[in-house]
């Protein structure tokens, strides 16, 4: 009911009565014999630690950690992988960001204006009027998500913008 205010509001658009009892679920259809299967051979076995597209990661990576969102779990087959390697495979994993070992106090996420694709960099190479008061909190960001919440990453903006 995530289109309607609440639940009532759902049930009255499809004429529900929320107070009255469920019809009764009839019960299934005798089964004909089937030949036995042995258990193992029944279901695939689930994978002990499945890994799967890491959508939060500020690159395209899996992980192999937690548990994958439901959304995942429900579609095994395109997004739960047995391997680090299966996986990155299927989403042509990038390599992590080089970690720096010295802070950079002036670097910031900003976006590429200049360049052919909508997409945020890392650095301290920024153009200089993006600094400016007037500018600086449009164009630079703590973190990676922040930039393209802003400028439209990828050209995915839920606003229509290209």
């Amino acid at each position: 009911y995530h289109l309607f205010p609440d639940q009532a509001a759902c049930a009255e658009k499809y004429g529900i009565d929320l107070n009255s009892d469920p019809e009764p679920v009839p019960e299934p259809a005798a089964k004909s014999a089937a030949i036995p299967v042995p258990e193992s051979a029944a279901k695939p076995a689930p994978v002990a630690k499945p890994c799967y597209p890491d959508f939060l990661a500020s690159y395209s990576t899996c992980t192999c950690e937690g548990t994958p969102p439901p959304i995942m779990s429900r579609n095994a087959g395109s997004y739960l992988f047995e391997t680090m390697e299966a996986c990155c495979e299927n989403l042509k994993c990038e390599d992590p960001p080089a970690a720096t070992t010295t802070p950079c106090p002036s670097c910031f996420w900003f976006p590429d204006v200049w360049g052919p694709e909508n997409k945020c960099i890392y650095g301290d190479d920024y153009d200089k009027f993006m600094a400016k008061p007037s500018f600086s909190e449009n164009f630079l960001f703590e973190t990676e998500r922040s930039c393209c919440d802003k400028h439209c990453c990828g050209g995915n903006c839920d606003d229509g913008r290209p």
